[in-house]
């Protein structure tokens, strides 16, 4: 019935110890086997070459079933196109030393610089020329508001001239101006304005200090949009080549557009490389250092496996990221410039685990070290079994969290979040194939041409030089042998100080305190969104961006309103409706009013009252739509304001589009507040399905979604953590523990964000969901560990104070993660040193929330966390009452072990398993190292090899099951 309880209370770790120990026999004794069926899925990273980016970036923000969506592909329904196949792009023009763009000249220029971008500026795709005017189509008079500006200044000058007057034709103004009494939009071509204080004559415009010209395109094929994507990159290279400024020296051109912004961001995404490149270096110099410190054999000499270790360290991540980015490749799926962080992540986590698979053989080694050569390479097998037993299922923890994070996060309904998430899931899943089976077979391999190279070395060692040959390896075994107990010194007084009630007392101060300003950041934090954050430092966009900023955004922001299902205007009740709706967009705070309102009705008002005067002896003209049809003859720009239909062979207006402006939104957050206020007017007339439509839509709605998705994947991926933690640390205090540490770390994380003067948008939310991850990595491994030590007092009879069993049990955890834990912190902050010299800001975001992950976790997993374990009580852990002495363990080998064993020297359980005899290894492993000098293969004493080998044997068929 006993071992029944056990089964179900711990049967998921024995499957794992079991699948694990079965894993490394399998590649112990099959080493290339595993490495060619490693590098045979690494073929996937061809797909690379398949790689596309997103083709609209911005698009990434928000859900693909959004309300903005909706509203966009409503609108490009209404224009008869879709929002895929639709390029804008601008060019913001100012005079030099800030010239007055409505003097002659300066408008003259400007006109030959529209002139040469539409017409002369051409781009070479397949062996053919192109210019802007080949693919325009139904654009090609977007600037005609710029031109009757003018026309309307040479024809009434040349009026003035002529007749002393002006004709009246014309009448300039702003936001709209006037033509024969019909508007024409001006508010989309000049900012900057100020009118003159006294009407003197037709133009009203004092002063323009910006001047904006629109070039769109239709791509309905691969061809026209390579057309566009080159002749936007051929206009910027142009603006950045500085020959603008020897062709047009009045005038200063920035410009945006979809294609060359997407280019932009790409190009900063794949700047990283070289910083990659460099902390990929630095980190290979870390762990080549760091296996030089930690192999327990020729410690600080060069031998033939250090660096086939090293490079098995990083190799591992490395094809990890580069099947993980082939596999997208082939499955077609599109890049963001966020997914460059990716390789950073992985190797950082790569690094880490193989540490720990390192760290444990470092430590189950010795114990082989006086068997002989060929007896060691025999017993290889039986090692690496051991060491996936112990650190397996810890791993596991980790890998299987971070996957869970990402998972989580890829439920996120934004595209750009969606993809990056999946994108680190993948790449999670492949690094922990290929750590357990490329690392830990390049492991094997190294460890055996080590064996084979130090006993070829061996034998060719003259017998009349061995003597000093060995003392001088005697020397290095003594220095080996008093750093080690330095070590355990240091670690053993290190476990007492965290038992002692005034550590206990500061720490619990510190905690508090962290936990209180974590709060206070996490609840100060706002969803932010700046465009010049995503824009390479070293863009000429940047300054484009600063010139929306300053001017569009907060002198005209520019609203499309489209009534779907309109009323009928030839009725009274249903033209009353009509202008209900517009003066409910043109009364919000922030509009400009009537005064920027472009409707079909203000004209058509206009031009029945012309049919009247022409009319006036013959009929009486009542308002109606039956004009419409003659109406757009004669103005056809109103074309792109109504849909007209027959029902009944009666014309009826199916849809009507207007546009008002807005004004004084300094901030993406201003201006997504003024998407709400649009979106609620628009909500009061379902009857007439009345949908808005701005551009940026998509982003503003990104930002009210940041907040909520933020907080959900936080919580959800938190009680997955905490399924995850009661699946591998079952017992209630180590669960409790281990989350209690996973939300401090995470809540540190975000406040601490807030403190280092960072806000919520799209990138800091992809590093916070990152860094819930890792927190695991600093948390899983300590309770874990501490754990697994339930029998330690077994394993110590003589122990009988809660104090001692905790200092043991605390000096087992910390033996076996802290020296892993700090080297894969360390080589994961040298991996993301080269970004401090970058000042894109997705890097940095990352950059700072990776520091204090690594901060926040060394402190709780080394500090805090295995404080707080020792604060429970020895049966919150173990059931003390279900076991027996003499149960644990009945091979006579581990009892002799065990009796040998005092608290000063305490071993690792999973050592222990080895069952080797502590006092044959001492007594012998001197005398091997002279014996295997004089090329002795075997240990000389043949009664300890016996037992050491079949202890091994017995192990191995027990399956570890007598720690049950």
């Amino acid at each position: 019935m006993r071992n029944v309880n056990y089964f179900l209370k711990n049967g998921f770790h024995e499957l794992l110890k079991r699948i694990f120990s079965q894993t490394g026999i399998s590649i112990g004794k099959n080493p290339y086997k595993y490495l060619m069926i490693t590098l045979i899925l690494s073929l996937f990273s061809i797909g690379v070459i398949h790689l596309t980016f997103a083709q609209k970036l911005q698009d990434g923000f928000t859900s693909r079933h959004s309300r903005s969506h909706i509203e966009e592909k409503l609108f490009f329904e209404f224009h008869n196109t879709t929002p895929t196949k639709t390029e804008r792009f601008v060019a913001l023009i100012k005079g030099v030393d800030n010239k007055n763009l409505m003097d002659g000249e300066m408008l003259n220029d400007i006109k030959k610089f529209h002139y040469y971008l539409q017409n002369d500026f051409n781009v070479t795709v397949n062996g053919i020329e192109y210019a802007h005017r080949n693919v325009c189509d139904g654009y090609c008079d977007i600037n005609k508001g710029f031109y009757e500006i003018i026309e309307a200044i040479e024809y009434e000058n040349e009026s003035f001239q002529k007749n002393g007057k002006y004709s009246g034709k014309y009448i300039l103004s702003w936001p709209k101006s006037y033509k024969l009494g019909f508007e024409f939009n001006v508010a989309m071509h000049l900012f900057g304005v100020k009118l003159k204080d006294k009407n003197d004559g037709f133009n009203n415009i004092d002063n323009v200090e910006m001047i904006a010209l629109h070039f769109y395109a239709n791509y309905p094929n691969d061809n026209i949009t390579n057309i566009v994507t080159e002749w936007e990159q051929g206009v910027y290279n142009y603006l950045k080549s500085k020959k603008v400024i020897e062709d047009f020296p009045t005038i200063d051109v920035s410009v945006l557009g979809d294609k060359i912004l997407g280019r932009e961001i790409i190009r900063g995404g794949l700047s990283l490389l070289p910083y990659l490149v460099i902390g990929f270096i630095l980190t290979l110099i870390f762990v080549f250092i760091c296996v030089m410190l930690s192999t327990p054999i020729k410690r600080l000499q060069f031998s033939v496996n250090k660096p086939i270790l090293v490079l098995g360290i990083v190799l591992s991540p490395f094809l990890a990221v580069t099947t993980t980015f082939g596999i997208i490749g082939f499955l077609d799926l599109p890049i963001y410039p966020i997914q460059f962080v990716i390789p950073f992540l992985i190797l950082a986590i790569g690094v880490d685990d193989a540490f720990l698979i390192l760290h444990s053989w470092n430590r189950m080694y010795p114990k082989i070290e006086g068997l002989g050569s060929r007896k060691k390479i025999e017993t290889v097998p039986r090692v690496i079994q051991k060491v996936l037993e112990e650190i397996g299922p810890s791993i596991t923890i980790t890998s299987l969290t971070n996957v869970i994070a990402f998972g989580v996060g890829s439920t996120v309904s934004t595209p750009a979040m969606q993809l990056f998430c999946i994108s680190s899931m993948l790449a999670m899943v492949i690094d922990f194939i290929f750590e357990l089976t490329f690392f830990t077979s390049i492991l094997v391999i190294a460890e055996k041409i080590q064996i084979s190279s130090c006993t070829g070395e061996l034998s060719q060692i003259d017998p009349k030089i061995n003597e000093p040959y060995n003392g001088i390896e005697e020397k290095k075994y003594e220095i080996n042998e008093s750093v080690t107990n330095v070590i355990k010194r240091f670690l053993t007084c290190y476990c007492y100080t965290l038992t002692s009630n005034i550590f206990r007392i500061m720490t619990l101060i510190f905690t508090t305190m962290f936990i209180y300003f974590s709060i206070c950041g996490t609840l100060e934090m706002e969803p932010v969104i700046n465009s010049q954050q995503i824009i390479p430092s070293d863009s000429l966009l940047q300054k484009t961006d600063k010139l929306f900023e300053k001017y569009t955004w907060k002198e005209y922001e520019l609203l499309t309103v489209i009534l779907n299902n309109p009323p009928n205007i030839s009725e009274p009740e249903g033209l009353l409706k009509l202008k209900k709706i517009v003066n409910a967009f043109e009364t919000i705070p922030q509009a400009l009013g009537n005064m920027s309102t472009f409707i079909f009705l203000n004209d058509y008002e206009t031009y029945l009252q012309t049919l009247r005067m022409m009319s006036i002896f013959l009929v009486d003209i009542k308002f109606s739509i039956d004009y419409i049809p003659e109406f757009l003859i004669d103005l056809p720009h109103w074309n792109m304001g109504i849909k007209m239909s027959q029902v009944n062979n009666k014309t009826s207006l199916s849809k009507i589009s207007f546009q008002t402006g807005f004004f004084n939104s300094t901030s993406w957050i201003d201006r997504a507040n003024l998407m709400l206020k649009w979106r609620k007017i628009a909500d009061k007339f379902p009857e007439n399905n009345v949908t808005i439509y701005c551009e940026n839509s998509p982003i503003f709605e990104g930002i009210f979604n940041l907040k909520y998705n933020t907080l959900q994947t936080v919580f959800i991926t938190l009680l997955c953590m905490f399924l995850v933690c009661v699946i591998f640390v079952p017992s209630f205090a180590g669960v409790i523990s281990a989350v209690f540490a996973i939300t401090s770390i995470s809540f540190g994380v975000f406040g601490f964000l807030y403190w280092w003067n960072l806000n919520l948008d799209p990138v800091s939310m992809s590093a916070i969901v990152m860094s819930i991850g890792f927190s695991v990595d600093y948390t899983a491994h300590v309770a874990y560990h501490y754990q697994k030590m339930c029998q330690l007092i077994l394993y110590y009879p003589s122990v009988t104070t809660h104090k001692e069993i905790v200092c043991q049990r605390l000096y087992y955890t910390l033996d076996a993660v802290a020296w892993p834990m700090i080297q894969a912190a360390l080589s994961t902050m040298i991996c993301f040193i080269p970004v401090i010299f970058t000042n894109d800001y997705t890097p940095r975001v990352f950059l700072k929330t990776i520091t204090l992950v690594i901060g926040w976790g060394i402190i709780h997993g080394l500090v805090i966390l295995p404080t707080l374990l020792s604060l429970f009580p020895e049966s919150w852990f173990c059931n003390k009452t279900s076991t027996k002495k003499n149960e644990i363990h009945k091979k006579e080998e581990d009892s002799t072990l065990l009796n040998d064993t005092n608290k000063n020297n305490i071993k690792s359980v999973y050592s222990l398993s080895l069952s080797f005899d502590d006092n044959n290894i001492k007594t012998n492993t001197k005398n091997q190292k002279t014996q295997s000098i004089d090329n002795t293969s075997s240990l000389g004493n043949k009664n300890s090899v016996e037992k050491i080998s079949s202890t091994i044997s017995q192990n191995d068929s027990d399956g570890g099951s007598g720690q049950s």
